[in-house]
């Protein structure tokens, strides 16, 4: 009896493997998946070390308590700007750099600055509960004006009803009340943080042709603000500073530390400059803003 042979051919040996250019293809993009994922866990990391670090809002202190951190640094401009500062500044409050640092040093100081004024006496405080009136009146009309440019009234409507339970609760708070609720992990600001976020973005977009000669690589406002201005955690940049500042009609004073060195005083900007007088003053450090006290405003 014969024995049988097997006719059956064997598999091509290009669909029994991957071609070389296929494996590295696939560990390429495996090693790019682990990359991104300890990119992922740093950021966590350094985000938990924020947060249990540094207080969303810190207590007063002085200016010259930023000396230390410039210790040899070899850019001279910072500690004597650290120096210049606190010759016109009284008092310095540290804001956790969490990428929400400008809205919340410019929301805190412009609270803490109407409430100090609320709780004085004579023009101080007519001048103050009139500006509270203003500023109530904006928040109030914004979100039609929101709606009407896409944005759902869901999505905005307990933000703007905290925003403005916050302004109703001003007259009758306390200055640690006001620092207990900026300083929650979970509080009411944290709301009132993102609403800001939303009052920029729709300024931005109403004023779109205006603002984009000043994006390099951007063509489209609508995008720009949907990964720029809207996302927690989005750091700030000057035409954030002037569509939130503008939309408001509360200009802002920046003091300027950035290592540069300098002759007379440490540059700063006011944002809008249109000569009104600016109701908060902010630090700005790179990629960083704090609130500073000037002597004349305890």
């Amino acid at each position: 009896m014969s024995e049988e042979k097997d006719t059956t051919a064997p598999p091509a040996a290009s669909s029994a493997a991957p071609s070389t250019g296929e494996t590295a293809a696939a560990d390429s993009s495996v090693d790019l998946a682990k990359q991104n994922e300890q990119t992922v866990e740093q950021q966590n990391a350094i985000n938990a070390t924020i947060k249990a670090t540094q207080p969303k809002v810190g207590a007063k202190e002085e200016v010259d308590a930023l000396l230390p951190e410039y210790e040899g640094n070899p850019k001279p401009g910072f500690r004597k700007g650290v120096q210049d500062l606190g010759k016109r500044y009284s008092a310095l409050r540290r804001v956790r750099g969490d990428g929400n640092c400008f809205y919340r040093s410019f929301l805190f100081g412009y609270l803490e600055r109407l409430l100090q004024g609320i709780k004085g006496v004579g023009d101080a405080n007519t001048k103050a509960m009139l500006e509270l009136s203003r500023l109530r009146q904006v928040v109030h009309d914004s979100k039609a004006a929101l709606i009407a440019l896409g944005y759902e009234e869901v999505a905005l409507d307990d933000f703007w009803q905290t925003f403005l339970q916050e302004l109703d609760a001003l007259p009758n708070m306390e200055m640690g009340q006001l620092e207990i609720n900026f300083r929650e992990e979970a509080g009411p600001c944290e709301y009132i943080v993102w609403y800001c976020r939303m009052l920029t973005s729709g300024f931005l977009k109403l004023n779109a042709d205006r603002f984009l000669p000043f994006l390099e690589h951007t063509v489209d406002m609508q995008d720009f603000c949907q990964r720029e201005v809207e996302p927690m955690g989005k750091e700030c940049e000057q035409i954030q500073i002037m569509g939130l500042c503008e939309h408001l009609n509360t200009p802002v004073k920046i003091e300027y530390l950035d290592g540069q060195d300098f002759s007379g005083q440490l540059g700063s900007i006011t944002l809008p400059d249109t000569g009104a007088e600016a109701m908060v003053t902010l630090l700005y450090r790179p990629g960083h803003y704090d609130v500073l006290y000037p002597m004349t405003n305890q």
